[in-house]
């Protein structure tokens, strides 16, 4: 929510169904060309960390993680235990909760 009593603060707030084709399409232009800039950054960062990522450098990120895991860095843990593929799977409801059903009353 905009705070303050400053016109712009508020004239985002027009639903884009509100407003002109002209504005609507310098909206959307704005937003295309942000959009392409970010997908760039994100290749142009992408590049540079494989570019860096040496065995050498890989390895001594890994010790310590490895390190950090240890000590009692949870999020380190997590990393480390995820890379390893033991990601424990997502609970449902449905799962076997353990409790067996023993059906042993006299028909009848």
């Amino acid at each position: 929510m905009p705070r303050g009593e400053h016109p712009n603060s508020r004239a985002n707030l027009i639903p884009l169904n509100r407003r002109t084709k002209k504005e609507q399409r310098k909206i959307q232009s704005e937003g295309g060309k942000a959009s392409g800039e970010a997908r760039a950054a994100a290749v142009s960062l992408t590049a540079d960390l494989r570019e860096q990522a040496t065995p050498d450098r890989i390895r001594k990120i890994n010790n310590r993680l490895l390190s950090m895991a240890e000590h009692g860095n949870m999020k380190a843990y997590e990393l480390v235990r995820d890379g390893l593929g033991e990601k424990p799977r997502d609970l449902s409801y449905e799962a076997d909760d353990g409790v067996e059903v023993i059906n042993d009353a006299p028909p009848g």
